[in-house]
């Protein structure tokens, strides 16, 4: 083998290793399971249940509480980012939320956007 062909095996190799990396950058990060979010909000804290069903970056479930009862949710994943929103039943009637967060493994950070709130929340992963 000479020189410039090792040469070009190196940088080949180097290409596919890079693409690789690129592309399991872009895979949605797994989300589906059951999910205990804390929702904090002025009074304290609101504990909310919810479910996922993912399939490839789409997502669709269900989010409940004692406080909001049940509502569907439906949004995207795209890497470790994911997006979703829901209509929750508020004291002043149903209200648009856009929730958005950063997965980790098995926990979410991220915050949630309902009229002119922003809030703070964080979910684990039920076991």
């Amino acid at each position: 083998m000479t020189t410039r062909s090792i040469a070009f095996a190196s940088v080949a190799l180097c290409l596919m290793v890079l693409g690789m990396s690129l592309h399991a950058q872009n895979q949605p990060a797994n989300v589906a399971g059951n999910w205990e979010m804390t929702l904090t909000i002025p009074q304290g804290s609101l504990i909310l249940t919810f479910s996922i069903e993912q399939e490839g970056s789409s997502i669709k479930g269900k989010m409940s509480s004692q406080m909001t009862g049940e509502s569907a949710i439906e949004g995207t994943v795209n890497g470790n980012d994911l997006t979703f929103g829901s209509n929750l039943n508020t004291p002043n009637g149903v209200a648009d939320a856009t929730f958005k967060g950063t997965v980790s493994g098995d926990s979410i950070k991220g915050t949630m956007v309902v009229e002119d709130f922003l809030l703070d929340w964080t979910a684990m992963r039920a076991k």
